[in-house]
Order: C-alpha cells, then sequence, then structure tokens
C-alpha cells in the first residue's frame, strides 16, 4: 500500500502536469487566434485590392465609351440611345462575386452652383420651383444662395456666417463653388428629409453655367424648364427615343421653352460614373465625375469618391418588373 508521503507527492505532480497542459492549450489557442486574424486580414487586404483593380478597369472602360462617342457622333448630341448609357448588367468575377457599372449625365440635373451665375435670377426661380414641387420650404433657396455667394449680406430668410458662428458647433460659409452635395446638409433647418430630396433632382458641377440637355434630363426636371409644361407631358417625352440635333430643333416640338432657350443643350461634358465590386466577402464602390472636353474629345477625370451609398439600377429595374 503506498505511503501517504508517495500519494501526496503524486498530487503534486498531477496538478503540475495538469497546470502545464492548461497554459500549453491557452497559448495555443491565443497563436491559433492571432493567426485567424493574420489570414483574414491577409484575405481582406486581397479583396479589397482586387475589387480595387476592377473599379479602376470600369473607369477606363468609362472613359473609352465616352470618348469613343465623341468620335462616332460628334460634340453637338448625347442622348440615352448612345453606348455609355446603356444599363450593363452585372458580370460575375473570376475570384467570385460581381462588377456593376453605369453613367449618369450630369445635364440631367440642376446644378445648385448655377445659382451665382450671371443669370442667377433665372436660376433662383429654377431651384425655387423645384422646392415647391417637391413640397419642401422655399427659404431653402434662400439658404443656399447664402451659402454660396461671396457677400455676407443675408438674401430674403437665407443665412450668413453670423447665424451658423452661434451654432453648437460652428462654421463659416464657403461664399463659393461647391463641389459635394453633402455640404447642402449644412444649411440651417435642413433635415434628412429635405436633403434626400432636394439631392434627387440635383447636382453639383466645377461650373456655374451648365445648360440642361433636353435629350438626357428627366421629366421632372425639364417639366420645371418649360412655362406651361405639364409632369405628364414632359412624361410622354422622356418616355420615347429623344435625339433633338439642337436646342432649336428641340423648340420646334416644345414651343413652351422659349424662356428656357438659352439653358438649355443638347450635349454633355459632365458625366458621373457609378460603379461596385464585389470581390468575396468586400464591396468596394466608386463615384467618379467625369469632364469631356467639346474641342477633341479627351476625358479628365476631376473627383474620385470611394465609399459612396451605390445604388444598383439592375436591381431597381428588376423590382419594377416584379410588380
Amino acid at each position: 500500500m503506498p505511503s501517504k508521503r508517495f500519494q501526496k507527492t503524486s498530487g503534486v505532480a498531477l496538478v503540475s502536469v495538469l497546470l502545464v497542459v492548461f497554459v500549453l492549450v491557452a497559448v495555443t489557442g491565443r497563436l491559433l487566434s492571432s493567426h485567424n486574424l493574420v489570414v483574414s486580414r491577409h484575405v481582406n487586404a486581397f479583396e479589397y485590392n482586387q475589387a480595387l483593380q476592377y473599379l479602376l478597369g470600369a473607369e477606363s472602360m468609362a472613359k473609352e465609351a465616352l470618348h469613343s462617342d465623341y468620335l462616332t457622333t460628334g460634340p453637338k448630341i448625347d442622348h440615352l440611345g448612345e453606348i455609355w448609357a446603356k444599363n450593363i448588367m452585372p458580370f460575375e468575377l473570376d475570384e467570385g462575386g460581381f462588377l456593376e457599372i453605369y453613367m449618369k449625365d450630369l445635364h440631367g440635373c440642376i446644378n445648385l452652383n448655377n445659382v451665382i451665375s450671371e443669370t442667377g435670377a433665372d436660376e433662383y426661380k429654377t431651384v425655387r420651383k423645384l422646392l415647391v414641387n417637391l413640397g419642401l420650404p422655399t427659404q431653402i433657396e434662400d439658404l443656399w444662395r447664402d451659402w454660396v455667394d461671396n457677400d455676407s449680406e443675408v438674401k430674403g430668410l437665407g443665412a450668413e456666417d453670423r447665424d451658423y458662428a452661434s451654432f453648437q458647433i460652428p462654421y463659416r460659409t464657403p461664399n463659393r463653388l461647391v463641389t459635394d452635395l453633402s455640404e447642402v446638409m449644412l444649411l440651417r433647418d435642413i433635415t434628412p428629409d429635405y436633403f434626400k430630396l432636394i439631392t434627387q433632382h440635383s447636382c453639383l458641377l466645377p461650373d456655374s453655367k451648365s445648360q440642361i440637355n433636353v435629350n438626357t434630363a428627366p421629366s421632372e426636371i425639364l417639366q420645371i424648364l418649360g412655362e406651361g409644361a405639364s409632369i405628364s407631358e414632359m412624361a410622354m417625352l422622356t418616355e420615347s427615343q429623344r435625339a433633338f440635333e439642337t436646342p432649336a430643333k428641340f423648340l420646334e416640338s416644345y414651343p413652351m421653352f422659349q424662356k428656357s432657350l438659352s439653358r438649355l443643350t443638347t450635349s454633355s461634358m459632365y458625366f458621373e460614373m457609378h460603379a461596385q465590386a464585389n470581390v468575396g466577402s468586400t464591396s468596394v464602390s466608386l463615384l467618379t465625375l467625369m469632364y469631356r472636353n467639346p474641342k477633341d474629345g479627351k476625358i479628365s477625370i476631376l473627383k474620385r469618391d470611394f465609399g459612396k451609398l451605390f445604388k444598383s439600377k439592375f436591381l431597381l429595374e428588376s423590382q419594377i418588373q416584379a410588380i
């Protein structure tokens, strides 16, 4: 029969062995966790870089489409039947996932920077009419005018530096052309719902003299510019294949645009590419602002925004067809 001393020694040895095993298991578990984290980071970095390359490739495709269109039809006409405006179905990528890309003509929206142009009075009325049609307070037009004009004089129900200086987090008006629609959210009394409605029909171009392309503008925008034009009449126009060669040709069919003739065009210079690449579990989006020189068709990249909210046109069309 083992002695009490032997039993005590055996018990201590067993505890020691269990302690060593516990430490080894804990260390191994931590090493495996760290290893998995490193592997996950490498995978995410690889997928992000792959998605980025696909997006830059999509950007090159968009530039080529715009330049090819210029060489084919020249600088005088752009419409939604051209190659750059075609909706391309998302296509599968070798690594798994898909890439979706579409173009938007920025001469089909109201350029809010136009309010500081020489024809600012007409632009004020345009923005105000847009606000009325959207059911929004018309004082937003005063607020925006004060935001971008180059003086400190308050217009109507607008606001200048002294008003924004009283905010809990004070800031100043830029008093210049603005490049990002997010600045609309900085206007006094603007709510997220107001912001969403306004930005659906407006844009910001690095130009205060941009015109509306009658071949690409939606019915809501054309109805604002046409004196007495009804939304139903403009809807019939936009549902047809528009390819007017000149604003004068457009006027022959729609004389109610006579007063807006100088603000109309049938060609475009500013375009926006929207693209999203999904590689594995990583999704990256890119919004690129492009300028096409009307003299030689050369395409310049003015701005890139990664991570912007991507609205899939393919999904929207699929949902509409399913209704």
